[in-house]
């Protein structure tokens, strides 16, 4: 789902999916015997000569977008695909060389990893363990989330019940219709290519593909 968010918002961690990959364990002392693993698929993050992690995470709350269109919209594409996972650790910022415009760093959300499937809260979401919340990847889940509840003035309430709500206040219908704008730029042939890259079977790819296009559709309709 990482295509997504910078088709929406801006920029995210290139990943490579490999078929097939040797590993081994760098862990394992200098004289034991070399330890391999391999992986029938596996995802990769390279490190690109042209962008240097300085470290930090950046929060959701105090960042140098928080208000802004672009951010919102960032938000709100984490909602479409049903991210739930809205954690620090899971952005990095990045130092790139040379800088992209006038931009020296970027903001990378580097991990949509708990999407597709539905936030599920109970006694565990309100003890706040984030971990446990809700399903990943699963289609009969993904069918069931929503998206939009209504308007109220010139607010647009969502359906989310999940730990961060305050992410989701003071976002209008223009908001929605932007990002939902930006969604509608991606080709069915760019979605079906996304989610066969990723390996999913045809029935299942167009399930998906399909809720989400319903989804794009309630937020331009706005």
């Amino acid at each position: 789902m990482n295509f997504v968010a910078a088709a929406c918002a801006g920029r995210v961690c290139r990943l490579e999916l490999v078929v097939r990959a040797r590993v081994r364990n760098e862990r394992a002392p200098a004289n034991a015997i070399e330890e391999v693993a391999f992986l029938k698929v596996a995802r990769f993050r390279p490190q690109l000569p042209s962008q240097e992690t300085i470290g930090a995470e950046w929060s959701w709350y105090d960042n140098p977008f928080v208000g802004t269109r672009p951010f919102k919209g960032l938000v709100l594409a984490n909602l479409i695909v049903a991210n739930w996972d809205y954690k620090a650790d899971n952005n990095r910022i990045y130092r790139v060389k040379p800088p992209i415009g006038d931009a020296s760093r970027v903001f990378v959300v580097q991990d949509l990893g708990a999407s597709l499937g539905m936030e599920t809260p109970h006694l565990i979401h309100k003890l706040r363990l984030r971990s446990l919340r809700g399903s990943k990847n699963r289609i009969e889940d993904f069918e069931h989330t929503g998206f939009i509840r209504g308007v109220r003035g010139d607010r647009v309430e969502f359906e989310y019940q999940g730990l961060d709500p305050g992410l989701f206040e003071n976002i209008s219908p223009a908001d929605v219709r932007w990002v939902c704008d930006l969604f509608s730029r991606i080709s069915d042939r760019q979605w079906n290519d996304a989610f066969r890259a990723a390996g999913y079977q045809q029935e299942l790819r167009e399930r998906f593909i399909k809720k989400i296009k319903e989804k794009i559709a309630q937020g331009a309709a706005l």
